[in-house]
């Protein structure tokens, strides 16, 4: 049974202490598109490429890989996802910022910030780490192989588990095989896919001394007895029917309970064997959020009025 983690904090605050640091606080890398990305289908529910920012490590981090998977959601009807087609978590043509290239041209770039910072005094533990953003664009926490084309509009492309397959393939090309050190980590629906992919990115890489995972705000509750509990049953269900991933799912889950309820991670990560870390907050503003929501609702029942 796996090693987990559970961290759970009210705020996080990461400051430089003290002394003054020349570096700077984080990196402005360029967008890589994963090969031949159009051609071989490993692509966005857009059809634009799936791809990942890296930057390579230095020194006694030079073995070491930090792979971070960007969070952005779940669309759960075609509509919602061709809605998408325009914002960040739906395509790769969005850029965060440009840097300019050698023939005055402009390249899509991000900043690393943060636990990817190259500034030893921000991210004293990973700075010169191999450090991966991954682009999250599949609406499904990187599950699914198929198109849907219902005749209403573009097609829409759920390619989650070709995506990533293929992200780990291209690490592979780039040496995480012979690394040392590796984490897999993400935030949201990022954590959560880095929860559905723990194991089997794991024993992709069988000669790596140690790899762990990191799930950050991503182990989303049922919490069956709040008000309106079923609405969250019913949104994973339509996902996980619109991207026809029941198959893909931990058979360790649907095996035993209804493949509707396998993307909880509280249903996944008693079988996971990889250590796994998991970072929430105690406050979790998603969360908590919904479920004011779901108050307001109640009061207003009560008394014909907004609460």
């Amino acid at each position: 049974m796996a090693t987990i983690w559970i961290i759970a904090c009210v705020a996080i605050l990461v400051m430089a202490g003290g002394a003054e640091s020349s570096q700077p606080e984080c990196d402005k890398v360029p967008f890589t598109p994963l090969p031949n990305a159009v051609e071989k289908g490993t692509v966005c529910i857009d059809g634009s490429p799936e791809g990942y920012y890296l930057v390579p490590g230095s020194g006694d981090g030079a073995k070491n890989w930090l792979i971070y998977i960007n969070g952005g959601g779940w669309c759960e009807t075609i509509t919602a996802c061709r809605d998408r087609f325009d914002e960040y978590n739906g395509n790769s043509r969005i850029s965060f910022s440009k840097i300019p290239n050698s023939n005055g041209t402009l390249s899509k770039a991000k900043d690393f910030t943060g636990i990817l910072s190259q500034n030893e005094a921000i991210n004293p533990d990973f700075y010169n780490w191999n450090r991966i953003y991954v682009t999250y664009c599949d609406q499904a926490s990187f599950l699914g192989d198929t198109v849907v084309d219902d005749g209403q509009g573009p097609i829409v492309q759920f390619r989650g588990s070709r995506n990533f397959d293929a992200l780990v393939e291209e690490l592979l090309a780039k040496g995480i095989g012979a690394g040392e050190n590796v984490i897999l980590s993400g935030r949201s629906a990022g954590a959560l896919a880095t929860i559905l992919h723990c194991d089997g990115f794991r024993a992709r890489l069988p000669n790596v001394g140690r790899v762990k995972c990191l799930s950050d705000a991503g182990f989303f509750i049922r919490a069956e007895n709040v008000p309106n509990a079923d609405y969250r049953d019913q949104f994973f269900a339509s996902v996980i029917q619109l991207h026809n991933i029941s198959s893909l799912l931990p058979a360790t889950c649907t095996q035993i309970r209804d493949p509707s309820l396998c993307l909880y991670p509280e249903y996944l990560v008693g079988d996971i064997q990889t250590p796994l870390f998991i970072l929430n907050s105690a406050f979790d503003l998603f969360q908590l959020g919904a479920r004011v929501v779901y108050l307001q609702i109640i009061l207003t029942s009560i008394d014909g009025k907004s609460a």
